[in-house]
C-alpha cells in the first residue's frame, strides 16, 4: 500500500496507508505550512502501521530541517519534499521516504519492529 501520511514522535512513526491517488488531494488544507496542516482524510486510510526505527538512526521531518519555513503538504504530495529523512547518527547516509512510496518497499535494515493498526 502507498504511504499517504505520517505522524511521528521520535523514532516511532505511524504510517497512514491506502491506495488513493495522491493527485486528487489538492486544496487549501494542503497549501498551509506543514506544521499546521491537517492529517490525511480518514476515509482514504485503509491501514495504519506503527514503525519503530532503530534507535541508532536519526528520524527527522521537514519541520526539523532547512525546509521548515517553506514546506506545505502540497509540496509533499508533489514529492518535492520527503515526509521523513532517516540518517545514521553522524548524518552520513540518508534515506528519504516520500508520500506515495510503497510501504512494503521500506528498507528492513532501518526498522526495529512494525505493529499493525487498523
Amino acid at each position: 500500500m502507498k504511504i499517504l501520511d505520517i505522524k511521528r514522535k521520535g523514532n516511532i512513526v505511524n504510517f497512514f496507508l491506502g491506495e488513493d491517488s495522491l493527485s486528487s488531494w489538492a486544496g487549501p488544507k494542503w497549501e498551509c505550512k506543514y506544521s499546521s496542516a491537517e492529517l490525511v482524510d480518514p476515509t482514504k486510510v485503509k491501514s495504519i502501521k506503527t514503525v519503530v526505527f532503530n534507535f541508532s538512526l536519526n528520524v527527522t521531518q521537514p519541520m526539523n530541517g532547512p525546509f521548515i519555513a517553506n514546506v506545505s503538504k502540497n509540496d509533499m504530495v508533489q514529492r518535492k519534499v520527503p515526509l521523513l529523512t532517516i540518517s545514521d547518527l553522524i548524518g552520513m547516509k540518508d534515506y528519504d521516504i516520500f508520500m506515495g512510496d510503497t510501504f512494503e518497499n521500506l528498507p528492513t535494515n532501518l526498522i526495529f519492529t512494525i505493529y499493525d493498526g487498523i
